[in-house]
């Protein structure tokens, strides 16, 4: 009985110094699991922002269909219509999907004014209509076109200078993206001039009032300085192209029976703007 006394509490002993020594290793030399904290909220948030940009917007001459229809009539035209420097102003939602591709949709307003209409016209009679046929020149006019993109853009930023890991200084990038979707065109255009060549038919005037929507697609290149992680300044250049736009119906001043319909052909517009983002 003794003997085993003695045993159990050499055991004993033995079994507390190794749990001592245990417990000093987890102490002071043993590696901590690392913890692994889910993103939270606010820093998803931060890659959503607003951006928008204004600037300059250069349409070409636009040429008009060179067909038309009227109930009574149809005509030929080698019609154009002439612009001047417009101002364009855009605003986009989006999200900054990694470090440099960016997802968002853009809409905003593009008004161009109105330079003049240029060209002839040529009225055919068709029977029952008291209009007799004529050729006419075209010229003169006021008035505005009025432009409502909605598009869907992607865009690559490609850094120039980078931000100090743990700062919050300027760093640049080159911008690259495209886009698709529709552009709402509109024209609000009056007393364009209509002068038949010869003939008895008097004078007359014409309006362009009404819109249309037109597929459109879109490239642009910038430069982007993000003064800090939330505000960026930049400058971009944007190239559209739109495919055949419909202005709605025109009229004549006095007894010549109405266009169905002015078709603008495809262009090509382009806009040079500053912009401005906030990333919340």
């Amino acid at each position: 009985m003794t003997h085993v006394c003695t045993a159990i509490s050499v055991l004993a002993t033995l079994v507390a110094a190794v749990v001592a020594q245990a417990q000093s290793t987890v102490g002071t030399d043993a590696p901590q699991a690392p913890v692994l904290a889910p993103a939270s909220a606010q820093e998803f948030a931060n890659r959503v922002y607003i951006g928008t940009s204004l600037g300059a917007a250069f349409l070409p001459k636009l040429k008009v269909s060179d067909e038309f229809e009227t109930e009574a009539a149809y005509g030929l035209s080698d019609v154009g219509l002439s612009t001047d420097v417009g101002a364009a102003f855009n605003i986009s939602l989006g999200i900054h999907a990694t470090e440099n591709l960016s997802l968002e949709v853009q809409t905003g307003l593009t008004w161009v004014g109105f330079g003049g209409a240029s060209g002839e016209l040529s009225y055919l009679q068709r029977v029952g209509d008291p209009t007799p046929s004529f050729d006419a020149t075209l010229s003169g006019g006021s008035g505005s076109f009025l432009q409502v993109p909605v598009m869907a853009n992607a865009t690559w930023r490609i850094p120039l200078s980078k931000r100090a890991p743990g700062t919050d200084d300027m760093s640049v990038g080159l911008i690259l993206g495209g886009g698709f979707g529709a552009i709402n065109n509109g024209a609000d255009i009056s007393d364009i001039t209509v002068a038949p060549i010869g003939g008895a038919v008097p004078n007359y005037t014409m309006s362009i009032n009404g819109n249309g929507w037109s597929w459109a697609a879109q490239a642009r290149v910038g430069l982007d300085i993000a003064l800090s992680s939330r505000v960026s300044l930049g400058i971009e250049y944007r190239l559209i192209g739109l495919n055949e736009a419909d202005l709605g119906t025109a009229d004549f001043s006095e007894d010549l029976d109405r266009f169905t319909d002015i078709t603008i052909e495809t262009f090509i517009e382009q806009t040079i703007s500053a912009t401005l983002e906030f990333r919340f």
